[in-house]
This record gives structure tokens, sequence and C-alpha cells, in this order.
């Protein structure tokens, strides 16, 4: 009978062993699981991070300038950055700036600017203010600005401002075309077409003066 009892006894501690095993495996597994989880997810928060920082745009900041002193002027409020593009501050009034990085141009407000998307050349339509670029093929404004090309420029030569141009001007029965090229790097072939009737690539208005005051303004990178 005692015999009997103590084999009952070590059968029930062997299987409260064999439990606490158990139970205790589950647990370290849960948290091992668990830690897992929770490791996996913290490279995902951040890369989105570093690619919301990497999506934010340039910005150009440019000082205004302080006074003598280093302080305020009385009645105005402190000197801070802006963020106005550098060539933006010294456009005229009235006028739009086309920069291609080579040179600048600056155009009246109300004119359009025509960009070649498979070229540098561009046009202006002074009949709206609206800007756009296409692939173009031929002239379809009534200003034409070749970039880099010298077929047909011959004519009179004269200083606009600070650049030098030969300028000519031929008139065919009610057809007028005229034709500034540039003494530049690159060289600015620029054409305008004058018609009675406002056929295609030209103007009822003759805007040779406009033209002429806008090649007085125009800056070249590499001089004129």
């Amino acid at each position: 009978m005692e015999q009997q009892q103590r084999s009952l006894l070590f059968t029930a501690s062997v299987g409260l062993i064999i439990l606490a095993i158990i139970v205790a495996s589950i647990y370290y597994l849960v948290k091992f699981i668990q830690g897992r989880v929770s490791s996996s997810r913290q490279p995902v928060a951040s890369v989105e991070t570093i690619k919301t920082d990497s999506a934010a745009p340039e910005i150009i900041n440019i000082e205004e300038n302080p006074s003598a002193a280093g302080a305020p002027t009385p009645g105005t409020a402190a000197s801070r950055p802006t963020t106005q593009p550098r060539s933006a501050i010294n456009i005229p009034a009235g006028r739009k700036l086309y920069n291609p990085g080579t040179f600048q141009v600056y155009y009246p407000q109300n004119w359009g600017m025509l960009k070649c998307t498979n070229s540098a050349n561009f046009e202006f339509d002074p009949s709206t203010g609206v800007d756009s670029s296409v692939g173009c093929e031929t002239a379809v404004k009534p200003i034409t600005v070749l970039v880099d090309d010298i077929k047909g420029c011959d004519g009179e030569n004269l200083r606009m401002g600070n650049v030098e141009v030969m300028k000519s001007r031929n008139v065919d029965d009610e057809y007028i075309s005229y034709r500034w090229c540039t003494k530049t790097d690159p060289v600015l072939n620029i054409t305008h077409r004058v018609s009675k009737n406002g056929e295609r690539a030209t103007s009822t208005n003759d805007f040779s003066t406009q033209i002429e005051d806008l090649i007085s303004k125009i800056t070249f990178v590499r001089g004129s």
C-alpha cells in the first residue's frame, strides 16, 4: 500500500514538472513572437519618414539687405528670408522672364511664349499672354527666335543696348519681314512677319519697335 502511494506521488510530481515546462515554453514562445513582430515594424516607419523628407521641394532663401546700423529701420518689420526665386527679384514691371541658362529674355507681360519641346527655339505671340510648349515643325506665331542658327543673317550692323545685331527688312507687296541676328554666343536669329490680312505666323500690327527694345535688354551668360 505504501509503495503504491509513493508511485502515485512520483507520477504526480513528474506530471507537474512536465506541465510547468510546457507552460514556460508557451510563455517564452509568445514573448519571442511579439518581439519579432515589434522589431519588424520599426524599419517601415523609418523608410516612410525618409521618403516624406526627400519629397520636399528645394526652396532658395534670399535675405533682404539689413540697414546700415544692422538693425531694422524704425516702422518696418525685421529683415527675414524670402522664398522668392533670385532671378524674379530683378524682373522689370510689366515683363516676364525667359531664362534657358545661356541668356535671359524679358518680354512683355501681355505676350505669350511658345517653347519648342524638340529644340531650343521659341516664339512670341503678342496677341495673347498665354505661355505654352509644343513640338515645333514650322513657325506658327508672328515672332520666331531660332537659337544658334545663322541662316539668313545679313544686313545692317547695329547696336541695341549692349547687344550687337545685324538687321534686315524685306517688303513684298503687303508682306513685311524683319530679321535680327545677335552677334552673341549663342546667336539668336529673330524674325518678325507682318501681313495685311493676318496670315498664318504673321500679325497685322508691326511689333518691330517692341522687339528691338526686347533685344536691347537681353543678357548673355558668356557676354554679348
